[in-house]
Protein backbone atom coordinates (compact mmCIF):
# COMPACT_ATOMS: atom_id res chain seq x y z
CA UNK A 1 0.00 0.00 0.00
CA UNK A 2 3.09 2.10 1.07
CA UNK A 3 4.61 1.98 -2.56
CA UNK A 4 1.56 2.31 -4.47
CA UNK A 5 0.93 5.88 -2.53
CA UNK A 6 4.86 6.84 -3.65
CA UNK A 7 3.63 5.68 -7.16
CA UNK A 8 0.77 7.80 -6.94
CA UNK A 9 2.34 10.24 -5.69
CA UNK A 10 5.33 10.20 -8.42
CA UNK A 11 2.78 10.21 -10.90
CA UNK A 12 0.93 13.35 -9.80
CA UNK A 13 4.23 15.43 -9.77
CA UNK A 14 4.87 14.66 -13.39
CA UNK A 15 1.30 15.13 -14.44
CA UNK A 16 2.28 18.81 -13.01
CA UNK A 17 5.34 19.35 -14.65
CA UNK A 18 3.40 18.44 -18.11
CA UNK A 19 0.34 20.46 -17.39
CA UNK A 20 0.69 22.98 -19.42
CA UNK A 21 0.87 21.66 -22.60
CA UNK A 22 -3.07 21.90 -22.93
CA UNK A 23 -2.86 25.64 -22.98
CA UNK A 24 0.91 26.06 -24.97
CA UNK A 25 1.00 26.98 -28.73
CA UNK A 26 1.55 23.70 -30.60
CA UNK A 27 2.80 25.02 -34.40
CA UNK A 28 6.38 23.84 -34.51
CA UNK A 29 7.26 22.31 -38.06
CA UNK A 30 6.97 18.19 -36.75
CA UNK A 31 3.75 19.39 -34.50
CA UNK A 32 1.48 20.59 -37.40
CA UNK A 33 3.14 18.40 -39.82
CA UNK A 34 1.78 15.18 -37.64
CA UNK A 35 -1.72 16.71 -37.22
CA UNK A 36 -1.47 18.01 -40.79
CA UNK A 37 -0.68 13.90 -41.95
CA UNK A 38 -4.28 12.97 -39.49
CA UNK A 39 -5.87 14.99 -41.20
CA UNK A 40 -4.90 13.99 -44.40
CA UNK A 41 -5.68 10.11 -43.83
CA UNK A 42 -9.06 11.08 -42.25
CA UNK A 43 -10.11 12.88 -45.96
CA UNK A 44 -7.93 10.98 -48.40
CA UNK A 45 -6.63 7.77 -46.87
CA UNK A 46 -3.19 6.19 -47.32
CA UNK A 47 -3.65 7.17 -51.03
CA UNK A 48 -3.53 10.69 -49.85
CA UNK A 49 -0.89 10.05 -47.26
CA UNK A 50 1.21 12.98 -47.66
CA UNK A 51 1.39 17.01 -47.32
CA UNK A 52 -0.69 18.04 -50.73
CA UNK A 53 -3.65 20.00 -49.90
CA UNK A 54 -3.28 20.87 -46.95
CA UNK A 55 -4.76 24.47 -45.79
CA UNK A 56 -4.22 26.75 -42.28
CA UNK A 57 -5.68 29.40 -41.10
CA UNK A 58 -5.62 31.55 -38.06
CA UNK A 59 -8.54 33.34 -36.00
CA UNK A 60 -9.84 33.85 -32.43
CA UNK A 61 -12.58 33.39 -29.81
CA UNK A 62 -11.28 35.96 -26.83
CA UNK A 63 -9.16 38.08 -29.10
CA UNK A 64 -7.06 37.08 -26.93
CA UNK A 65 -5.65 34.12 -27.79
CA UNK A 66 -4.80 32.50 -31.78
CA UNK A 67 -6.25 29.48 -32.80
CA UNK A 68 -5.25 27.56 -36.28
CA UNK A 69 -7.38 25.50 -38.20
CA UNK A 70 -6.04 22.84 -40.90
CA UNK A 71 -7.77 21.96 -43.55
CA UNK A 72 -8.04 20.32 -47.13
CA UNK A 73 -7.44 22.61 -50.03
CA UNK A 74 -9.16 22.04 -53.53
CA UNK A 75 -8.29 18.73 -55.80
CA UNK A 76 -5.01 20.03 -57.82
CA UNK A 77 -3.97 22.75 -55.38
CA UNK A 78 -0.67 22.20 -53.04
CA UNK A 79 -2.09 23.97 -50.30
CA UNK A 80 -0.69 26.91 -48.13
CA UNK A 81 1.47 25.04 -45.79
CA UNK A 82 3.53 23.20 -48.75
CA UNK A 83 3.50 26.68 -50.49
CA UNK A 84 5.09 27.87 -46.77
CA UNK A 85 7.12 25.66 -46.47
CA UNK A 86 8.85 25.87 -50.35
CA UNK A 87 8.95 30.12 -49.29
CA UNK A 88 10.86 29.11 -46.57
CA UNK A 89 13.42 27.56 -49.07
CA UNK A 90 13.34 24.19 -47.96
CA UNK A 91 13.75 21.70 -50.67
CA UNK A 92 13.04 17.77 -49.77
CA UNK A 93 10.95 15.02 -49.34
CA UNK A 94 7.72 17.02 -49.17
CA UNK A 95 7.24 16.73 -53.14
CA UNK A 96 6.91 12.93 -52.90
CA UNK A 97 3.68 11.59 -53.25
CA UNK A 98 3.80 9.19 -50.01
CA UNK A 99 5.29 11.00 -46.74
CA UNK A 100 8.18 8.63 -45.48
CA UNK A 101 6.72 9.10 -41.89
CA UNK A 102 5.10 5.67 -40.66
CA UNK A 103 1.34 6.29 -40.19
CA UNK A 104 0.82 4.82 -36.76
CA UNK A 105 1.02 8.38 -35.05
CA UNK A 106 -1.07 10.60 -37.13
CA UNK A 107 -3.43 7.62 -37.26
CA UNK A 108 -3.66 7.73 -33.52
CA UNK A 109 -4.57 11.59 -33.81
CA UNK A 110 -7.19 10.74 -36.15
CA UNK A 111 -8.86 8.42 -33.78
CA UNK A 112 -8.17 10.63 -30.95
CA UNK A 113 -9.73 13.64 -32.98
CA UNK A 114 -12.76 11.32 -33.91
CA UNK A 115 -13.48 10.94 -30.30
CA UNK A 116 -12.12 12.87 -27.64
CA UNK A 117 -12.50 15.92 -30.44
CA UNK A 118 -15.92 14.98 -31.55
CA UNK A 119 -14.92 15.01 -35.02
CA UNK A 120 -15.06 19.07 -34.86
CA UNK A 121 -11.75 19.35 -36.64
CA UNK A 122 -8.07 19.65 -36.08
CA UNK A 123 -7.51 22.91 -34.34
CA UNK A 124 -4.12 23.79 -32.25
CA UNK A 125 -3.09 26.94 -30.50
CA UNK A 126 -1.02 29.00 -32.64
CA UNK A 127 -0.85 31.65 -29.40
CA UNK A 128 2.00 33.52 -28.07
CA UNK A 129 2.97 32.12 -25.02
CA UNK A 130 3.29 34.81 -21.94
CA UNK A 131 2.53 34.87 -18.34
CA UNK A 132 -0.66 36.05 -18.49
CA UNK A 133 -1.78 33.41 -20.90
CA UNK A 134 0.19 30.56 -18.81
CA UNK A 135 -2.38 32.42 -15.24
CA UNK A 136 -5.96 32.40 -17.23
CA UNK A 137 -5.07 29.09 -18.70
CA UNK A 138 -8.04 30.05 -21.41
CA UNK A 139 -10.61 27.11 -22.21
CA UNK A 140 -10.52 27.90 -25.88
CA UNK A 141 -7.07 26.77 -26.07
CA UNK A 142 -7.62 23.65 -23.98
CA UNK A 143 -11.29 22.61 -25.64
CA UNK A 144 -9.66 22.79 -29.29
CA UNK A 145 -6.41 20.96 -29.67
CA UNK A 146 -7.65 18.44 -26.47
CA UNK A 147 -7.77 15.70 -28.84
CA UNK A 148 -3.77 15.94 -30.26
CA UNK A 149 -1.86 17.21 -26.85
CA UNK A 150 -3.71 14.75 -24.48
CA UNK A 151 -1.57 12.01 -26.10
CA UNK A 152 1.53 12.88 -25.60
CA UNK A 153 0.45 13.84 -21.75
CA UNK A 154 -1.28 9.99 -21.48
CA UNK A 155 1.09 8.39 -22.83
CA UNK A 156 4.34 10.11 -20.86
CA UNK A 157 2.57 9.19 -17.65
CA UNK A 158 2.09 5.60 -19.03
CA UNK A 159 5.68 5.51 -19.38
CA UNK A 160 6.31 6.10 -15.89
CA UNK A 161 4.15 3.28 -14.75
CA UNK A 162 5.67 0.95 -17.37
CA UNK A 163 8.76 1.99 -16.34
CA UNK A 164 8.26 0.91 -12.99
CA UNK A 165 6.85 -2.74 -13.89
CA UNK A 166 10.05 -3.23 -15.73
CA UNK A 167 12.12 -2.00 -13.18
CA UNK A 168 10.11 -3.90 -10.36
CA UNK A 169 10.45 -6.85 -12.38
CA UNK A 170 13.75 -7.10 -12.86
CA UNK A 171 14.61 -5.63 -9.47
CA UNK A 172 12.85 -4.80 -6.96
CA UNK A 173 9.58 -2.41 -6.42
CA UNK A 174 11.49 -0.06 -4.54
CA UNK A 175 13.89 0.17 -7.24
CA UNK A 176 11.05 0.39 -9.69
CA UNK A 177 10.02 3.73 -7.73
CA UNK A 178 13.10 5.49 -7.97
CA UNK A 179 13.20 4.44 -12.04
CA UNK A 180 9.65 6.05 -12.07
CA UNK A 181 10.77 9.12 -10.30
CA UNK A 182 13.75 9.99 -12.71
CA UNK A 183 11.72 8.87 -15.75
CA UNK A 184 9.03 11.58 -13.92
CA UNK A 185 11.75 14.50 -13.69
CA UNK A 186 13.38 13.91 -16.85
CA UNK A 187 13.74 17.51 -18.42
CA UNK A 188 13.79 15.73 -21.82
CA UNK A 189 10.80 13.67 -21.19
CA UNK A 190 8.84 16.55 -20.06
CA UNK A 191 9.73 18.70 -23.07
CA UNK A 192 8.70 16.21 -25.30
CA UNK A 193 5.23 15.04 -23.57
CA UNK A 194 4.11 18.77 -23.89
CA UNK A 195 4.89 18.51 -27.99
CA UNK A 196 2.56 16.77 -30.70
CA UNK A 197 5.73 14.00 -31.07
CA UNK A 198 5.98 10.46 -31.21
CA UNK A 199 8.79 9.59 -29.17
CA UNK A 200 7.19 8.82 -25.63
CA UNK A 201 4.14 6.94 -27.60
CA UNK A 202 6.20 4.83 -29.67
CA UNK A 203 8.43 4.23 -26.36
CA UNK A 204 5.46 3.14 -24.50
CA UNK A 205 4.68 0.01 -26.70
CA UNK A 206 8.70 -0.58 -26.40
CA UNK A 207 8.18 -0.52 -22.59
CA UNK A 208 5.32 -3.63 -23.22
CA UNK A 209 7.73 -5.12 -25.54
CA UNK A 210 10.20 -5.24 -22.75
CA UNK A 211 7.91 -6.53 -20.03
CA UNK A 212 6.80 -9.48 -22.45
CA UNK A 213 11.11 -10.30 -23.18
CA UNK A 214 12.16 -9.58 -19.23
CA UNK A 215 8.67 -12.65 -18.60
CA UNK A 216 9.10 -14.99 -21.67
CA UNK A 217 12.42 -15.12 -23.30
CA UNK A 218 14.00 -16.88 -20.46
CA UNK A 219 10.95 -19.62 -20.52
CA UNK A 220 10.75 -19.58 -24.33
CA UNK A 221 7.17 -18.48 -24.51
CA UNK A 222 5.77 -17.92 -27.65
CA UNK A 223 2.52 -16.36 -26.50
CA UNK A 224 4.60 -13.83 -24.92
CA UNK A 225 6.91 -13.60 -27.89
CA UNK A 226 3.85 -12.96 -29.79
CA UNK A 227 2.66 -9.84 -27.86
CA UNK A 228 6.35 -8.73 -27.63
CA UNK A 229 6.57 -8.90 -31.06
CA UNK A 230 3.27 -7.36 -31.87
CA UNK A 231 4.19 -4.29 -29.23
CA UNK A 232 7.37 -3.68 -31.25
CA UNK A 233 5.44 -3.59 -34.67
CA UNK A 234 3.26 -0.62 -33.10
CA UNK A 235 6.41 0.66 -32.00
CA UNK A 236 7.89 1.06 -35.28
CA UNK A 237 4.71 2.35 -36.54
CA UNK A 238 4.38 5.22 -34.02
CA UNK A 239 8.39 6.02 -35.02
CA UNK A 240 10.65 4.29 -37.37
CA UNK A 241 13.60 4.45 -35.12
CA UNK A 242 11.83 2.14 -32.69
CA UNK A 243 12.96 -0.53 -34.75
CA UNK A 244 16.78 -0.14 -33.15
CA UNK A 245 15.33 -1.77 -29.75
CA UNK A 246 15.21 -4.81 -32.23
CA UNK A 247 18.48 -4.53 -33.32
CA UNK A 248 20.17 -4.62 -29.84
CA UNK A 249 17.53 -7.35 -29.13
CA UNK A 250 18.81 -9.48 -31.58
CA UNK A 251 22.46 -8.76 -30.83
CA UNK A 252 21.47 -9.67 -27.27
CA UNK A 253 20.19 -12.92 -28.26
CA UNK A 254 23.14 -13.89 -30.14
CA UNK A 255 25.44 -12.67 -27.36
CA UNK A 256 23.39 -14.60 -25.01
CA UNK A 257 22.99 -18.24 -27.26
CA UNK A 258 27.02 -17.92 -28.17
CA UNK A 259 27.37 -20.75 -25.40
CA UNK A 260 25.29 -23.21 -27.36
CA UNK A 261 26.45 -22.61 -30.83
CA UNK A 262 29.12 -24.57 -30.18
CA UNK A 263 26.95 -28.12 -30.98
CA UNK A 264 24.36 -28.82 -33.89
CA UNK A 265 21.91 -28.96 -31.03
CA UNK A 266 22.67 -25.29 -29.92
CA UNK A 267 22.73 -24.36 -33.97
CA UNK A 268 19.12 -25.78 -34.13
CA UNK A 269 18.16 -24.39 -30.67
CA UNK A 270 18.98 -21.05 -31.79
CA UNK A 271 16.95 -20.71 -35.18
CA UNK A 272 13.79 -22.77 -33.91
CA UNK A 273 13.37 -20.88 -30.34
CA UNK A 274 9.62 -20.32 -30.03
CA UNK A 275 10.06 -16.82 -28.58
CA UNK A 276 12.29 -15.27 -30.83
CA UNK A 277 10.61 -16.87 -33.98
CA UNK A 278 6.98 -15.53 -33.04
CA UNK A 279 8.58 -12.48 -31.97
CA UNK A 280 9.71 -11.48 -35.43
CA UNK A 281 6.94 -13.03 -37.11
CA UNK A 282 4.56 -10.88 -35.39
CA UNK A 283 6.80 -7.85 -36.07
CA UNK A 284 7.04 -8.59 -39.60
CA UNK A 285 3.65 -9.12 -40.12
CA UNK A 286 2.50 -6.09 -38.60
CA UNK A 287 5.17 -3.71 -40.39
CA UNK A 288 6.42 -5.55 -43.58
CA UNK A 289 3.78 -3.40 -45.78
CA UNK A 290 4.85 -0.45 -44.53
CA UNK A 291 8.60 -1.42 -45.66
CA UNK A 292 7.28 -2.68 -49.26
CA UNK A 293 5.06 0.86 -49.89
CA UNK A 294 8.79 2.72 -49.15
CA UNK A 295 10.35 0.29 -51.17
CA UNK A 296 7.56 1.42 -54.02
CA UNK A 297 8.00 4.71 -53.57
CA UNK A 298 11.32 5.50 -52.58
CA UNK A 299 13.73 2.35 -53.84
CA UNK A 300 14.12 1.86 -50.32
CA UNK A 301 12.59 -0.05 -47.65
CA UNK A 302 14.53 2.07 -44.79
CA UNK A 303 14.29 5.53 -46.75
CA UNK A 304 15.52 8.51 -44.25
CA UNK A 305 15.40 12.12 -46.19
CA UNK A 306 17.69 14.22 -46.16
CA UNK A 307 16.45 17.54 -45.47
CA UNK A 308 18.10 20.50 -47.45
CA UNK A 309 17.43 23.59 -45.16
CA UNK A 310 18.09 27.19 -46.48
CA UNK A 311 21.40 28.39 -45.87
CA UNK A 312 19.96 31.42 -44.19
CA UNK A 313 17.01 28.94 -41.85
CA UNK A 314 17.35 29.56 -38.32
CA UNK A 315 16.86 26.23 -36.73
CA UNK A 316 19.23 25.10 -39.10
CA UNK A 317 22.08 27.42 -38.26
CA UNK A 318 21.25 26.84 -34.55
CA UNK A 319 21.23 23.30 -34.79
CA UNK A 320 24.51 22.88 -36.73
CA UNK A 321 26.67 25.22 -34.72
CA UNK A 322 26.10 22.74 -31.71
CA UNK A 323 29.16 20.28 -30.39
CA UNK A 324 29.30 17.13 -32.40
CA UNK A 325 26.12 14.75 -31.71
CA UNK A 326 28.40 12.19 -29.23
CA UNK A 327 29.71 15.00 -26.61
CA UNK A 328 25.66 16.51 -27.09
CA UNK A 329 24.46 13.01 -26.21
CA UNK A 330 27.42 12.19 -23.52
CA UNK A 331 27.92 15.55 -21.60
CA UNK A 332 24.94 17.48 -22.73
CA UNK A 333 22.87 14.09 -21.25
CA UNK A 334 24.49 14.19 -17.99
CA UNK A 335 24.24 18.14 -17.56
CA UNK A 336 20.18 17.28 -18.32
CA UNK A 337 19.85 14.48 -16.29
CA UNK A 338 22.61 14.08 -13.98
CA UNK A 339 20.98 11.08 -12.05
CA UNK A 340 21.79 9.03 -15.39
CA UNK A 341 25.37 8.92 -14.06
CA UNK A 342 24.72 6.08 -11.30
CA UNK A 343 24.32 4.09 -14.39
CA UNK A 344 27.78 3.63 -14.74
CA UNK A 345 27.80 1.89 -11.28
CA UNK A 346 26.90 -1.16 -12.94
CA UNK A 347 30.18 -1.52 -13.95
CA UNK A 348 31.14 -2.88 -10.67
CA UNK A 349 31.23 -6.54 -10.65
CA UNK A 350 30.45 -6.38 -6.89
CA UNK A 351 26.64 -5.06 -7.86
CA UNK A 352 26.05 -7.15 -10.73
CA UNK A 353 27.04 -10.44 -8.89
CA UNK A 354 24.20 -9.19 -6.39
CA UNK A 355 21.51 -10.11 -9.11
CA UNK A 356 20.10 -13.59 -9.64
CA UNK A 357 20.88 -15.19 -12.65
CA UNK A 358 18.37 -14.62 -14.36
CA UNK A 359 17.74 -11.10 -13.93
CA UNK A 360 21.38 -10.79 -14.60
CA UNK A 361 21.43 -11.72 -18.01
CA UNK A 362 19.00 -8.97 -18.97
CA UNK A 363 21.51 -6.08 -17.92
CA UNK A 364 23.40 -7.04 -21.00
CA UNK A 365 20.06 -6.22 -22.89
CA UNK A 366 20.25 -2.97 -21.13
CA UNK A 367 23.58 -1.98 -21.99
CA UNK A 368 23.03 -3.11 -25.27
CA UNK A 369 19.59 -1.50 -25.86
CA UNK A 370 21.79 1.97 -25.03
CA UNK A 371 25.00 1.22 -26.50
CA UNK A 372 23.30 0.56 -30.28
CA UNK A 373 21.23 3.71 -29.86
CA UNK A 374 24.37 5.77 -29.03
CA UNK A 375 26.10 4.49 -32.15
CA UNK A 376 23.11 4.76 -34.25
CA UNK A 377 22.02 8.53 -33.52
CA UNK A 378 25.77 9.98 -32.54
CA UNK A 379 27.85 8.41 -35.44
CA UNK A 380 25.57 7.12 -37.99
CA UNK A 381 22.31 9.43 -37.88
CA UNK A 382 24.63 12.45 -35.98
CA UNK A 383 21.30 13.58 -34.48
CA UNK A 384 22.26 17.21 -32.49
CA UNK A 385 18.75 16.86 -30.39
CA UNK A 386 18.31 15.31 -27.07
CA UNK A 387 14.66 14.04 -27.79
CA UNK A 388 16.57 11.27 -30.19
CA UNK A 389 17.99 9.25 -27.64
CA UNK A 390 14.87 9.65 -25.50
CA UNK A 391 14.38 5.92 -26.66
CA UNK A 392 17.04 4.48 -24.14
CA UNK A 393 16.35 6.83 -21.19
CA UNK A 394 14.23 3.78 -19.42
CA UNK A 395 17.40 1.86 -19.43
CA UNK A 396 19.17 4.45 -18.03
CA UNK A 397 16.73 5.23 -15.38
CA UNK A 398 16.40 1.47 -14.63
CA UNK A 399 20.27 0.73 -13.97
CA UNK A 400 20.38 4.42 -12.83
CA UNK A 401 17.63 2.95 -10.17
CA UNK A 402 19.25 -0.04 -8.97
CA UNK A 403 22.86 1.42 -8.27
CA UNK A 404 21.09 4.12 -6.05
CA UNK A 405 18.81 1.54 -4.26
CA UNK A 406 22.07 -0.29 -3.53
CA UNK A 407 23.57 3.11 -2.18
CA UNK A 408 20.26 3.64 -0.31
CA UNK A 409 20.53 0.37 1.07
CA UNK A 410 23.89 1.01 2.47
CA UNK A 411 23.29 4.10 3.85
CA UNK A 412 20.57 2.65 6.07
CA UNK A 413 23.47 0.35 7.72
CA UNK A 414 25.15 3.15 7.73
CA UNK A 415 22.72 5.34 9.05
CA UNK A 416 21.23 3.83 11.76
CA UNK A 417 21.77 5.48 15.13
CA UNK A 418 21.96 9.07 12.81
CA UNK A 419 18.80 11.19 14.50
CA UNK A 420 18.27 13.47 12.09
CA UNK A 421 19.39 12.32 8.64
CA UNK A 422 18.75 9.08 7.71
CA UNK A 423 18.94 7.08 4.24
CA UNK A 424 14.95 7.23 3.26
CA UNK A 425 15.68 11.40 3.99
CA UNK A 426 18.72 11.71 1.73
CA UNK A 427 16.93 9.77 -1.45
CA UNK A 428 14.19 12.31 -1.20
CA UNK A 429 16.50 15.14 -0.90
CA UNK A 430 18.42 13.63 -3.83
CA UNK A 431 15.34 13.34 -6.20
CA UNK A 432 14.13 16.46 -5.05
CA UNK A 433 17.02 18.94 -5.85
CA UNK A 434 16.89 16.94 -9.34
CA UNK A 435 13.02 17.80 -9.44
CA UNK A 436 14.09 21.04 -8.83
CA UNK A 437 16.96 21.07 -11.52
CA UNK A 438 15.09 19.56 -14.40
CA UNK A 439 11.87 21.95 -13.59
CA UNK A 440 13.83 24.99 -13.13
CA UNK A 441 15.85 24.21 -16.53
CA UNK A 442 12.86 23.24 -19.01
CA UNK A 443 9.89 25.85 -18.11
CA UNK A 444 11.35 28.70 -19.59
CA UNK A 445 12.13 26.56 -22.93
CA UNK A 446 8.71 25.30 -23.00
CA UNK A 447 7.18 28.73 -22.14
CA UNK A 448 8.92 30.05 -25.45
CA UNK A 449 7.79 27.16 -27.20
CA UNK A 450 11.26 26.29 -28.51
CA UNK A 451 11.83 23.06 -30.45
CA UNK A 452 15.73 22.71 -29.47
CA UNK A 453 16.76 22.22 -25.66
CA UNK A 454 20.20 24.55 -26.10
CA UNK A 455 21.57 23.39 -22.94
CA UNK A 456 24.14 23.34 -21.82
CA UNK A 457 25.15 24.03 -25.58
Amino acid sequence: MKHLGILLLILAVAAWLRINTFWLGHIGDDEVMNVALAMKLDSCGMQGYNLYRVNYEDFSLDGKTSITELTLAPEGHDGIYLNQIKQRGIVSYYHKSLHHVAPGFPFLIMVSQKTIGSGNGYFLSSTMPSKAIAKEKSPHLRVSQMYAVVLPFVFSLLLMLLTYFATRRLFDPTTGLIAAAIMAMNPVSIFVSQKIWAEEISLVFIMIALLFILSGYEKRNWLKGLLAGIAAGIALLMKQSAGIFLVALLIFYCYDQLMNLRSPGGWKMFFLNPFMLVLSAAFLALTAWWFVLLFRTYGNPFYFPVIEYAANDLFYTIRENRPAAFVLLTVGLLYLSPLFGFATGLFHRKLILKLPEPQRCFLTLLFLWVAVYFVMMAFVFQTKEHRHMLFVYPALAMAAAYVISRLHAWLKTLSVNWRWLGADEILVIVLLLATCWSALMIMDVLLRTETLILKPF
